[in-house]
């Protein structure tokens, strides 16, 4: 489903309306690569969530110590827009449903 918004193209991804630009970034292959990364990397250790702040790499819990949760989502450390590289594995971590919204709602 395609729609004009402010003059921006959008388009309906998963029940979510994200922009033409978003959209292709998580492309068939990336997802893809994600259902591979997932099934290698099945648990969030939610006590070792690492983040990317001010150019600096950290590591933050969202949880008691020995938290842990199945992944559902490849997060990217240093985000893409930040200059991360969106294919490198040592960019990747797979994570929860709940520690993937902390980092990006506390991060962005």
């Amino acid at each position: 489903m395609r729609r004009n918004a402010t003059f921006q193209r959008t388009v309906k991804k998963g029940g979510t309306f994200r922009s033409l630009r978003q959209a292709n970034a998580y492309d068939p292959a990336w997802q893809r690569y994600s259902r591979s990364y997932l099934r290698a990397h099945p648990i969030c250790f939610c006590d070792a969530v690492k983040v990317w702040v001010d150019g600096t790499p950290l590591v933050v819990s969202f949880g008691p110590p020995g938290a842990v949760a199945p992944s559902f989502q490849t997060d990217h450390i240093q985000p893409i827009n930040a200059g991360g590289d969106k294919w490198d594995r040592a960019n990747h971590q797979a994570l929860c449903h709940s520690c993937h919204s902390k980092k990006t709602a506390r991060f962005g």
